[in-house]
């Protein structure tokens, strides 16, 4: 069977492909305007999870910071990464290591250690959120891609009922 059109048909077929994309096109470019927000900056001294101010990410990292000695390293085959294995005990006294230092691009893996209690640990930028038991160790493990200072804390089940707090900093690749 052969469709025939008249051309009076082919007219209105046109007209309404041209009218589709007409519409299609001026949809697109005719996004609802966002409202303007003023932009704040506020440069944290510190990454801190007690007191009144709770910053979780410092785009800058302290001077003269080092990486800290993992307990067991590996070389990425044939990349300039490391795979980094690291301890962090929770305890009632607090987390055995405050400050943990990985450069960026690097593989990290982190034990979180339950030593006296139940307790959870979390890196809040990272979308972490662990908890252990007491004598219980769980893994952490991923890859920091931005350079800067995170936040990593005890958030629910914390030590005596005191939050309690570290920094997480990742140096640039080198």
């Amino acid at each position: 069977m052969e469709l025939q059109m008249t051309k009076r048909q082919w007219i209105i077929l046109g007209a309404l492909i041209v009218f589709v994309i007409v519409v299609v096109v001026f949809g697109v470019t005719q996004k609802p305007k966002q409202e303007e927000k003023p932009i704040v900056k506020e440069e944290p001294v510190d990454v801190v999870a007690t007191g009144t101010k709770r910053v979780e990410f410092v785009p800058d990292v302290p001077v003269n910071a080092t990486a800290t000695k993992p307990k067991e390293q590996f070389v990425v085959g044939g990349s300039d990464n490391s795979f980094g294995v690291y301890d962090i005990g929770i305890s009632k006294t607090g987390f055995s290591q405050t400050n943990l230092t990985v450069k960026k691009g690097d593989f990290v893996k982190v034990g979180i250690i339950g030593v006296d209690g139940e307790y959870d640990f979390s890196i809040p930028q990272y979308g972490t959120y662990i908890s252990v038991q007491k004598g219980e160790t769980k893994q952490v493990t991923f890859i920091p891609d931005t350079v800067g200072t995170f936040l990593f804390e005890c958030r629910d089940k914390c030590p005596n009922g005191q939050k309690i707090s570290g920094k997480f900093i990742v140096l640039p690749k080198q």
